[in-house]
């Protein structure tokens, strides 16, 4: 089917088939992009291929940022923009900059929030020396409209995700928590290492606070994280009765080349070329990217090829710069990729090189668009049997009877054939959130309040397990592969998840409950070989639309950028144990203030006097309220979940799924031998 320019107008941004690009680009906001800069920006995107231009529905302005800032351009992704950073009235020596003088303008000035020796490192080439070579010649400008763009094609294809972990790629792996991080880096210092011997190294990191002061990096950045990190390390490991034991010196040994790794990995050395091998463990590197507060680990066979360091500082990174070099045809960087990383070259021959529209029929823009989400942010190569708290945990006892380290796989593929995206699941247990909601129904019911109040917070308050802790939302289910995925709450938002790596840190009871049948029609994005474009309205089971809904508000463990999603909302949990939940006028104005935002990516969005427009924090089973009251109409909402979102707390939730007409119970899953 050819392209059209009716599809350009509405799904890209071009004006034509050709590839004209239009004004209105450059129009948004008041930072406006205009003269020589303006019509750098649009030959450069004319060069590249026009399926890029046609399908990119990602990308809606490109505009100026006059502030002085720490970096040279970004693209944002909320607001679907790439900002040009010019400082003051460097119009001129910024479009004319080479990359070579400006990688050591930028490391001198400190503007990159790096201060590194520019005679020492740099940032968009391996190594000083190639400042003064043919790559240093390439425009500096030219490279930031191509970077950036790249990185709007991946917010649309999310190749970084799909294809990040792969060998071509990098072998990225980015860390969820620092014990991740250690484990994994205990592994590759003691391969045959046991689960005692983790435990006990886990139990000296924790003495030391080397967990706490790693996970810390939500709260700090740059030289503040690296100074926390200092306060952790400086502390006498040789203080430990353990290590001193002549017999144990090997296993000392690991620990102290665990943290010595630290020691450089923490300090950013992506920048500093081929001197930093000090923080490689065999054929894994392993670092901090300030930028993004992420901890991340990549293959060192992949990095000795690389065409930047900037190109492994993350996966994303590595995407972007992969991109401009290989759209920059006729550049010195184009060449040393050629060179240095002909399989790169090859992957995007494969991927995204696409250039004749008459060649792509049934409007696939780009000609071989993976359609598999494989999660590169998943770390799940460590034994599960790992993953249960100290020695004397009873839940690590149990795990450990088992003797099966894929029984966690084995329970998900069994309930994929039974489980339905929307199905809800209620994990008991007396927790914190057990023990507050126990003792808040028992003062409800041996006090003055009325019995109707405890039934409006409860729903027949008498049927609600105060020992009901957390809730689950089914988003989708692979029969045939044996895969179930799930969003829920955790300690910083909400986030997506395979069942079987929840089951690994929530042994407990478990109840699946299902609403009746009840049909939507559900705003559906269709694929255009594996990316989004046009909205069609879509019937389909209103469970399995506040599945999809779930899915899109949640973050794949952990964000990647500066705009995380949703939040877990702490104080709006602790509130909910004390408060009412009846459907109310103000609950139904939340419930249509979420169906307004069933579409979006960050899910709710509230407004604070400090921090601006950003996305509502949530706690677990208010977010599976949310997502039930978005995917349906009013007159569903009040038939299916007629709860105040705010003020359910996972008892309240149970409470009123296990006596509501319209919610059945499913199965029970039940862990504990």
């Amino acid at each position: 089917m050819p392209i059209s320019n009716a599809n350009a107008r509405d799904f890209g941004i071009c004006t034509d088939a050709q590839g004209a690009i239009s004004d209105e680009l450059f129009s948004k906001g008041g930072n406006v992009l205009m003269g020589p800069l303006k019509d750098i920006a649009i030959e450069v995107l004319e060069a590249l291929p026009v399926e890029h231009l046609l399908g990119q529905t990602e990308l809606e302005a490109i505009v100026r940022d006059k502030a002085k800032g720490e970096f040279a351009s970004l693209y944002d992704k909320r607001q679907k923009e790439i900002n040009i950073r010019v400082p003051l009235k460097a119009n001129r020596s910024f479009r004319t900059m080479s990359k070579g003088s400006a990688d050591t303008t930028y490391l001198r000035g400190g503007l990159m929030n790096y201060k590194k020796a520019p005679s020492t490192s740099s940032y968009w080439f391996r190594s000083p020396a190639d400042r003064r070579g043919d790559a240093g010649s390439d425009e500096l400008y030219r490279w930031i409209v191509r970077h950036e763009f790249g990185h709007s094609i991946d917010a649309l294809l999310k190749l970084s995700d799909r294809q990040g972990h792969t060998a071509v790629c990098g072998s990225w792996v980015k860390y969820r928590t620092a014990e991740h991080l250690l484990c994994d880096m205990f592994l590759e210092f003691h391969p045959n290492g046991t689960q005692g011997d983790w435990s006990l190294a886990k139990s000296i990191f924790q003495e030391r606070r080397v967990i706490a002061r790693l996970d810390s990096r939500s709260a700090v950045a740059g030289k503040a994280y690296q100074k926390a990190w200092r306060a952790a390390r400086n502390g006498p490991l040789n203080n430990s009765k353990f290590l001193r034991t002549p017999a144990n010196a090997g296993f000392m040994q690991t620990i102290l080349n665990i943290m010595n790794t630290l020691d450089v990995a923490i300090m950013e050395p992506w920048l500093d070329g081929d001197s930093s091998t000090d923080c490689c463990i065999g054929d894994r590197r392993f670092h901090y990217m300030a930028n993004y507060n992420e901890w991340n680990s990549c293959s060192q066979a992949a990095y000795e090829n690389r065409v930047s360091n900037y190109q492994f500082s993350c996966a994303s990174e590595w995407f972007a710069e992969s991109y401009a070099a290989y759209f920059g045809q006729g550049t010195r960087m184009r060449q040393l990729l050629d060179e240095r990383a002909d399989d790169v070259v090859r992957w995007f021959d494969s991927f995204l090189a696409a250039r004749d529209p008459a060649a792509n029929q049934d409007n696939r823009y780009f000609s071989a668009a993976p359609v598999k989400l494989a999660k590169y942010r998943d770390y799940a190569a460590l034994p599960s049997s790992w993953w249960f708290g100290s020695d004397t945990n009873p839940n690590k006892k149990a795990a450990a009877a088992w003797g099966q380290e894929n029984r966690f796989e084995q329970e998900e593929q069994r309930l994929a054939g039974i489980l339905e995206p929307g199905d809800v699941i209620i994990c008991y247990g007396y927790n914190g959130v057990g023990r507050a909601q126990a003792a808040v129904k028992a003062l409800k019911t041996a006090t003055f309040l009325p019995r109707a109040t405890a039934a409006a917070a409860y729903s027949r308050g008498d049927n609600a397990r105060a020992s009901a802790n957390h809730s689950v939302i089914v988003t989708s289910c692979d029969s045939q592969r044996g895969q179930v995925g799930i969003t829920h709450g955790v300690s910083t938002g909400m986030i997506n998840d395979s069942l079987s790596n929840f089951l690994k840190n929530n042994l407990s009871v478990m109840h699946v409950f299902r609403p009746a049948a009840i049909t939507v029609s559900y705003p559906v994005r269709g694929a255009w070989n594996g990316h989004e474009h046009d909205v069609q309205d879509t019937a389909m089971p209103g469970a399995h639309a506040a599945g999809r809904i779930a899915e899109l508000w949640g973050a794949d463990v952990g964000p990647q950028d500066n705009d995380p999603g949703i939040r877990y909302g702490m104080k709006k949990a602790v509130r909910s144990v004390m408060s009412l939940s009846a459907f109310g006028s103000k609950a139904q104005a939340r419930a249509q203030r979420y169906s307004r935002s069933r579409t979006e990516a960050n899910g709710p969005t509230t407004t604070g006097w400090w921090t601006g427009e950003h996305s509502e924090s949530m706690f677990c089973s208010m977010f599976v309220v949310a997502a039930y009251q978005a995917a349906l109409p009013m007159a569903g909402v009040r038939r299916v979940m007629a709860l105040d979102a705010k003020h359910t707390s996972p008892m309240i939730l149970e409470g009123f799924l296990r006596s509501h007409r319209e919610w059945n119970s499913v199965c029970e899953i039940r862990l504990l031998p």
